[in-house]
């Protein structure tokens, strides 16, 4: 495994922008790659993070990265469910606190989740019948119970900047996606991207002669400045 990590470090900051720019454009020709992406990303942190026994919080770098590509997974259709990233980061933080443990003096917050222990109480007695009490729970401390365990795991933990610098970095690098992505939206570059799908999906394109067209109109109006 250790071969794969110097080949990984050796990735530039300018590669991981265009990397994250081409997906942006992949999902917006394959819309329905997005949950695949969010899964071989899932699939990679946990490659990293078991490889290296989280020494240097890559689940920090996880759940920042899950944090950041949650609105992107949500606005193309990618997440598994509503509250997926909420129990990735929560997931992803529990596994860090089997490796390193947490501080004492993180108590509050433990008292804090146990506090929590009456509310489901209390949204089990007064739900009805008709309800997912399951959706519904999750629903309201999903987000209270992640940002405890994310308390728990970072209170009072040390790290230095160039550690913290790369947490921002995951953070942020799905947030370029998103960007990117709303920049394809614009009607000018989407009819281009449409026309690569019609050239890359041919059997759900209508005719040979129709995607000829597109294929002129769209070269057209991308170039119509230039011509």
């Amino acid at each position: 495994m250790k071969p794969a990590t110097k080949n990984i470090k050796k990735i530039t900051y300018l590669e991981l922008l265009l990397l994250h720019i081409g997906i942006a454009g992949v999902v917006l020709i394959f819309r329905s790659s997005s949950k695949y992406i969010l899964l071989a990303v899932i699939v990679f942190f946990l490659i990293r993070i078991l490889s290296n026994a989280n020494k240097n919080d890559e689940v920090l770098m996880a759940a920042g990265y899950i944090t950041g590509f949650e609105v992107f997974s949500r606005m193309t259709g990618g997440a598994f469910s509503y509250e997926f990233a909420k129990y990735a980061v929560i997931g992803f933080l529990v596994m860090g606190m089997l490796y390193k443990g947490f501080t004492k003096k993180s108590w509050p917050y433990l008292v804090f989740l146990l506090l929590l222990v009456p509310g489901i109480l209390f949204s089990v007695i007064n739900l009805s019948f008709e309800a997912n009490v399951g959706n519904a729970i999750g629903f309201n401390l999903s987000g209270p119970v992640c940002l405890a365990i994310a308390a728990l795991y970072c209170y009072d933990r040390r790290m230095t900047m160039k550690r913290l610098q790369g947490v921002l970095l995951a953070t942020l690098l799905p947030i370029i996606t998103t960007t990117a992505y709303l920049f394809f939206l614009h009607p000018k570059y989407k009819m281009l991207l449409q026309v690569l799908n019609l050239i890359l999906k041919p059997l759900e394109a209508m005719d040979q002669i129709k995607s000829l067209q597109y294929l002129v109109w769209g070269f057209l109006y991308y170039f119509q400045d230039y011509l």
